[in-house]
């Protein structure tokens, strides 16, 4: 069984399969993340807040009030 990887906003709560076309959230119009900003592993679980090898934080802290907000 091949395995699912995800490409997720960095700035609100949407992701799509990676083999979805789109580099763009259509909610948002942030780019889409695939892997981790910092280590590079591929995001195997869309609703991570943090990488599971290096502990990055995937969404930008300065968002959160934005996101809280909606």
């Amino acid at each position: 069984m091949k395995k699912k990887y995800y490409k997720i906003c960095t700035k609100c709560q949407y992701f799509s399969r990676e083999e979805e076309k789109g580099r763009f959230c259509p909610i948002c119009g942030e780019k889409l993340i695939t892997r981790c900003r910092s280590c590079g592993e591929k995001i195997d679980n869309p609703y991570a807040e943090y990488c599971k090898i290096c502990g990055a934080k995937y969404r930008n802290d300065e968002n959160e009030n934005e996101i809280n907000n909606y």
